[in-house]
């Protein structure tokens, strides 16, 4: 979940899948924080992404990630 300098990410060999890897791991970080609030809009952050920029799976959607993500979403809400 580190670091969180979106120029070390940038540069390495994940440039393709930045942004997505950046919102989990700020719901993530948000979730071990317990802030409820910072986890939400950063899982909404992910699902906000135009869907070639949540490829994850070797350019297919991971469908793993994507459930996972919507479910917490919803569990958030209540």
């Amino acid at each position: 979940l580190a670091p969180d300098d979106p120029a070390l990410w940038t540069a390495s060999q994940l440039r393709c899948e930045v942004d997505a890897l950046h919102a989990i791991a700020d719901a993530l970080r948000a979730f071990l924080c317990g802030d409820e609030a910072a986890e939400q809009t950063a899982w909404r952050g992910f699902l906000d992404l135009p869907m070639h920029r949540r490829l994850l799976d070797g350019n297919v959607p991971n469908v793993d990630v994507e459930r996972f993500v919507v479910w917490r979403v919803a569990m958030l809400k209540h």
